[in-house]
């Protein structure tokens, strides 16, 4: 991937929340990706101190999982997060000094608040390119966070079809 412009990511416009989940343990804002990022969704992500300490069994941490079309870029600005990347399932710590990464279609990851993490941990997250016959946004992902959020919030039971009628 070409070097991207970090600061465009960071001062991007606000488009959606920021949105406060699983029990004020996490915050997302949806953000207008910069034109050089040619990506469908920007996301800006907290996870908060000290439920970052719960590491791999944070609410929000996704379970391994892939893309089929996009690629998802990351970049830590802040703090510590963690990863588990390939079919190895590697585990790898990311902070400010490692810069953008980028994960590829078809390669299994997950995101987690690295539990080591002194801090709030800041995570800029895209998905790329546009044109995509099926691109993420910012709808599937604000939909399925809080969704999700509520679930673990218990102010709704766990539904498999409502979550594939987000897909």
């Amino acid at each position: 991937m070409a070097t991207t412009n970090l600061e465009a990511v960071e001062t991007a416009k606000t488009i959606s929340g920021p949105h406060t989940l699983f029990n004020s343990s996490f915050i997302i804002e949806f953000l207008e990706p910069p034109p050089t990022l040619n990506a469908t969704v920007l996301m800006r992500t907290i996870y908060l101190t000290p439920a970052n300490s719960k590491g791999k069994h944070h609410p929000q941490s996704p379970p391994l999982h892939l893309h089929f079309d996009q690629s998802e870029t990351f970049y830590v600005a802040k703090g510590k997060v963690g990863t588990t990347l390939g079919w190895a399932a590697q585990d790898q710590a990311w902070t400010s000094e490692d810069g953008a990464f980028e994960i590829e279609p078809w390669v299994p990851h997950r995101f987690w608040p690295h539990p080591e993490a002194q801090e709030d941990s800041v995570l800029y997250v895209w998905a790329h390119p546009t044109g995509t016959p099926d691109p993420m946004d910012r709808l599937f992902f604000e939909n399925l966070l809080l969704y999700m959020s509520d679930v673990e919030e218990k102010k709704v039971s766990l539904s498999l079809i409502q979550i594939m009628l987000m897909q």
